[in-house]
């Protein structure tokens, strides 16, 4: 497998929807149709599923190498290392708050502005 397709795997590029996608259903379901707005939750949860994915892969590599069917993964395998997932770790997590903040940075800085 090459590097890209297994990054790819890494990531679950092709479920990723299945999971960014219902925070968007669910605003839309409360009244919310601004596309900015929807494009910005969307990442959100698609940065936050990838955080979690990948942070479960991190953390779960010495017990998935002990079961033979999950061996294919590619931090198992080697195909990805640990420290490039740590990277993708750490880089999801930081983008999914900065689009947290810039969807909700009206609401933010009005709610804690101090008197001066």
């Amino acid at each position: 497998m090459g590097k890209v397709a297994a990054y790819a795997k890494l990531l679950r590029i092709p479920g990723l929807g299945g999971l960014a996608i219902p925070p968007v259903i669910g605003a839309i379901s409360v009244g919310v149709l601004d596309l900015y707005n929807l494009f910005l939750l969307f990442v959100i949860g698609a940065f936050s599923a990838v955080y979690g994915f990948v942070l479960n892969d991190y953390v779960d590599v010495k017990l998935d190498k002990l079961v033979k069917e999950l061996q294919g993964k590619p931090l198992v395998s080697g195909e990805v290392p640990r420290k490039n997932a740590l990277m993708i770790i750490i880089l999801c997590m930081i983008l999914a708050f900065l689009f947290i903040f810039i969807l909700w940075r009206n609401q933010v800085f009005d709610e804690y502005k101090f008197a001066a």
